[in-house]
C-alpha cells in the first residue's frame, strides 16, 4: 500500500456484507410495513390510509431508516471514520471533503430553491440563501460526524 491509499469501503468485504444485510433488511421491512398498511385500509377506514403518497413515502423513510441502523449496529460508519482519520494527512482530507460536501449540496439546494423545480413557495433571495446555507451546514456536520471525526482514547487505551 502506497503513501497515497485511499480507503475504499467497496472493496472491504466486511464492510460489502454488513451494506447487504441492512439492504436485504431494508427491502424487507419495506414490503412487510408497506403490506401491512394495504391490509389495514381493508380494515380500518381512515383517509390517510387511502392516500397514496402515504402509502409509498411513509414505508420507504422508515425503511430507510432500518438500513442506517443497520450499518449503525454493525460498524460500517466506524470503520469507516476510522480508516478516514488513521492519518494526519487523511485526516484533513476527509475534513476538506465534509466541507465541499456542505458547500456544493448547499449552492445546488440554492438554485433548486430559486428555480423552484421541487417546490411552490415565494421566497426572496436571502431566505432562500438562509435555507440553503443551513442545509449545507447541517450536511457538512453530518459528513463530518460520519467521516472525519478524530477518534477519541478510552482511559483504557492510555494505560
Amino acid at each position: 500500500m502506497g503513501k497515497n491509499h485511499e480507503f475504499d469501503p467497496t472493496k472491504d468485504e466486511r464492510l460489502n456484507r454488513i451494506a447487504a444485510d441492512a439492504g436485504a433488511f431494508a427491502f424487507i421491512f419495506y414490503f412487510f410495513f408497506a403490506m401491512a398498511l394495504m391490509i389495514a385500509q381493508g380494515f380500518i377506514d381512515w383517509a390517510v390510509l387511502s392516500d397514496p403518497s402515504f402509502l409509498l413515502v411513509v414505508p420507504w423513510l422508515l425503511s430507510a431508516l432500518v438500513f442506517i441502523a443497520f450499518h449503525i449496529k454493525g460498524g460500517y460508519y466506524t470503520t469507516v471514520r476510522e480508516e478516514s482519520t488513521r492519518t494526519p494527512e487523511r485526516l484533513q482530507s476527509a475534513r476538506i471533503e465534509a466541507l465541499l460536501t456542505g458547500l456544493i449540496a448547499g449552492a445546488f439546494y440554492f438554485i433548486e430553491l430559486r428555480l423552484d423545480i421541487f417546490t411552490d413557495k415565494e421566497a426572496t433571495i436571502g431566505e432562500d440563501l438562509l435555507d440553503a446555507a443551513i442545509f449545507g451546514f447541517v450536511l457538512a456536520a453530518a459528513s463530518w460526524f460520519v467521516k472525519a471525526r478524530k477518534r477519541r482514547k478510552r482511559r483504557e487505551e492510555e494505560v
